[in-house]
């Protein structure tokens, strides 16, 4: 008795099915994804940025002029008499570097028993050993500047006219930026309501 003949596949079944992956479609999507930038949020940041950069100089050069002006009448009003002894100079090199600045020099005083090392104020060449007749600040704070230079220095309000403009511009600039935020959000609020509220003549 014949067994009857059973049809097997001569293709091996697998035991689990890989399914293939399209990277194309999520490149694709990734290719066409946009970057949207909301100009008018960019404009306002960079419009309070310029502001605060604007009041900061202004605060920074008026306590400049201040500290200067306090400096000039400490000395022409509690200055003591010193002698400094000039110990080096060294060359200043202009903004091209081709041609001289001046110069730097370092000298030292004795004030009571204390000793100082301090810069020479001006930009005059002195040989090292040079003897100065200078003034120093009496409260030992080290401040001090030789007698031609006091000479030619006096407290003056012009040290104040660039932070004053420096603010006058920032308060300008900022009134202006506050009144067009707020002409835009009436604007704006006036659209809202002429687009909620019902057309009744029709």
């Amino acid at each position: 008795m014949n067994k009857p003949e059973v049809a097997s596949d001569s293709t091996p079944q697998r035991l689990f099915e890989i399914a293939e992956s399209k990277p194309e479609a999520s490149v694709a999507m990734l290719r066409g994804a946009r970057i949207e930038v909301d100009a008018a949020r960019v404009g306002r940041v960079l419009g309070g940025a310029v502001l605060v950069a604007l009041a900061a100089l202004a605060i920074a050069f008026f306590a400049i002029g201040a500290h200067k002006n306090a400096q000039i009448n400490e000395l022409r009003q509690h200055g003591v008499p010193i002698e400094v002894t000039v110990t080096k100079c060294l060359g200043l090199m202009g903004g091209s570097g081709s041609n001289g600045a001046g110069y730097a020099c370092n000298g030292t005083f004795r004030l009571g028993s204390r000793h100082f090392a301090e810069a020479v104020p001006g930009d005059d060449l002195f040989a090292p050993g040079t003897k100065l007749t200078a003034v120093t600040a009496a409260n030992g704070s080290g401040l001090f500047a030789p007698v031609n230079v006091l000479a030619g220095e006096h407290a003056s309000w012009t040290v104040f006219i660039v932070p004053a403009v420096l603010a006058l511009v920032s308060v300008a600039l900022g009134g202006a930026w506050m009144l067009r935020r707020r002409q835009l959000r009436q604007k704006r609020s006036r659209f809202v309501s002429s687009v909620s509220r019902p057309n009744l003549s029709a």
